[in-house]
């Protein structure tokens, strides 16, 4: 879902953790913000992602 999320164009973490809560409704927003946020350094370390200031873009 953070994937799909960034296809959309760079976004901060905080639009992507809405992406997600908004598929994901039992999630609380705080839930989906620390489950992103987990993602996206995942992704980092595996060069899927890169971190430009606050946004998050898909190479």
């Amino acid at each position: 879902m953070v994937m799909e999320a960034l296809r959309d164009g760079p976004q901060t973490g905080a639009d992507i953790a809405r992406a997600v809560q908004a598929r994901k409704q039992q999630l609380t927003y705080k839930r989906a913000y620390h489950r992103v946020y987990i993602c996206l350094w995942n992704l980092k370390k595996r060069g899927l992602v890169r971190h430009e200031g606050r946004l998050w873009l898909a190479p």
